[in-house]
């Protein structure tokens, strides 16, 4: 598009091809962004698509000396997309992306790729496969299995498994990338997964899992990670939940957002944006009061919550009274509360200067938090017959942050206490249905919703998905 604009011989070149419906073939896009990245704003780029989204990462590519002819499938279509490699990069002043996917076996194929280079993008892809993978097993339960890049023949063969063939590879990946990754980056490459994400991903994974044998290693996992020195506990629970609080100390892994991608609905959805618009859901409609933005009214928090978290120092923090802000209206949605979640709130403070301020929330997603990782080594520990003591002290951490007193219970009813912190210390942070379908109390807590663990479990798997392979894909029970 840029070399097109330009009016240039090389953009001429660029437009008879697009003109006449061809494809650019690989050696003119290489040459296009090997000239990009020759350009001074092009070091405000990003590497690793999905992973970091910080400044100074784009000219890395070009450092190493990697020859951009020896990548596959290019093609052009609205933007550039170049297939088979890895990175994304945001223009400083249009916003608009430049996409480049990663394919692990591909990655050996470029010859002038260092052999750091080719083993941590093969670290950070097999983390990031896992992390989809451990997603979309604990939601829908039966998915396909795709480990390798499909030829043509294989799209309609491709089985659908259950989670007893899908946690092999989570687990397997996860491996690989502990073995490999960084025990932390640099301040310029925030974003990037480290070796203690692995690690705790991979005991979140095995915790989920349930599988009593696998306890002694997932109190190990998280060990490591307490171990390493490299995270801690914020002295302000309320800090976690600001701009600054991002990538903190407690940020084991952080999935990353900007307010300065310009994104508008001429964008959005085809991956034009880097802004966080599951902030804007959950926003009050139609506010109008202080502190807060105005959203859609989705997500209300629940009743049941509220009155858990009645008188706990982090009430403040994860729950907005709508009803106690001064001279605050908003318009009620569907199963409205009075009560919102706090943590990702949309701040007025934080508006986007450009854009749509819809799809342009900042918010990074704290995905993994050191008091998590504390609050299942403390379970894990007990379930295995680990000392109660060493339990207690993580619990207890946890607690003591926000000035509660510290609990001195033993067996199951430390387990219980355990279970009732992760409740309250990770609320509106998308765990408490997972640890109710992990310790089996789903039905009891949700059955007067309806629950019905034999259908809730799982989602459906969504129609457009059977219709298009319904020869593989099969309905899960109940829907």
């Amino acid at each position: 598009r840029e070399a097109v604009a330009s009016g240039s011989d090389f953009g001429k070149k660029v437009s008879n091809i697009l003109d006449t419906g061809g494809l650019v073939s690989d050696e003119i896009i290489g040459e296009l962004i090997k000239d990009r990245l020759t350009k001074p704003d092009c070091i405000n780029g990003s590497l690793f698509d999905g992973v970091p989204r910080t400044l100074g990462q784009a000219a890395e590519l070009k450092n190493m000396g990697i020859d951009f002819t020896h990548v596959i499938e290019i093609q052009v279509d609205d933007d550039v997309i170049v297939k088979r490699m890895s990175g994304r990069r945001v223009h400083p002043g249009t916003g608009k992306n430049y996409h480049i996917d990663f394919n692990p076996p591909q990655i050996d194929g470029i010859d002038d790729a260092s052999e750091a280079f080719r083993t941590r993008t093969k670290g950070e892809a097999k983390f990031l496969r896992a992390k989809f993978y451990f997603d979309l097993v604990r939601l829908f339960g039966n998915v396909p299995l795709i480990d390798h890049t499909l030829g043509a023949s294989e799209y309609y063969t491709v089985e659908q498994v259950g989670p007893d063939q899908i946690y092999p590879l989570i687990i397997s990946d996860l491996e690989d990338a502990i073995a490999v990754l960084p025990s932390s980056v640099s301040s310029n490459q925030l974003g990037r997964v480290t070796k203690g994400a692995a690690q705790a991903l991979l005991a979140r994974a095995l915790l989920f899992e349930n599988d009593e044998n696998n306890m002694s290693q997932v109190a190990s996992l998280c060990e490591s990670v307490i171990q390493s020195g490299e995270y801690s506990l914020l002295t302000s629970f309320a800090d976690l939940w600001t701009a600054d609080g991002e990538w903190s100390s407690e940020s084991v892994f952080e999935i990353t957002y900007s307010e300065n991608s310009a994104s508008d609905w001429g964008s959005f959805g085809w991956g034009g944006g880097e802004g966080n618009v599951g902030v804007q859901f959950i926003g009050m409609r139609d506010y109008n009061g202080p502190t807060y933005a105005t959203g859609w009214g989705f997500c209300p928090v629940s009743t049941e919550l509220e009155a858990a978290m009645d008188g706990d120092p982090r009430y403040g923090n994860t729950i907005i009274d709508a009803d106690a802000l001064p001279g605050a209206e908003y318009t009620p949605g569907y199963q409205n509360t009075g009560f919102w979640m706090r943590k990702y709130a949309p701040i007025a403070a934080n508006v986007a200067p450009d854009g749509d301020p819809a799809l342009n929330w900042g918010n990074n997603i704290r995905e993994i938090r050191y008091a998590d990782v504390l609050l299942m080594a403390a379970e894990a520990i007990v379930r295995s017959g680990g000392s109660e003591g060493t339990a207690r002290t993580y619990l207890n951490q946890v607690r003591d942050r926000v000035g509660l007193a510290a609990l001195t219970s033993s067996g199951n009813q430390l387990l219980e206490d355990i279970y009732t912190e992760r409740r309250l210390e990770l609320a509106t942070e998308g765990h408490r249905f997972f640890d109710l379908i992990r310790t089996g109390k789903a039905s009891e807590v949700l059955g007067d919703q309806g629950f019905v663990a034999s259908t809730h479990t799982y989602l459906p798997i969504p129609q457009q998905e059977l219709d298009a392979a319904p020869d593989v894909l099969t309905q899960n029970p109940g829907y």
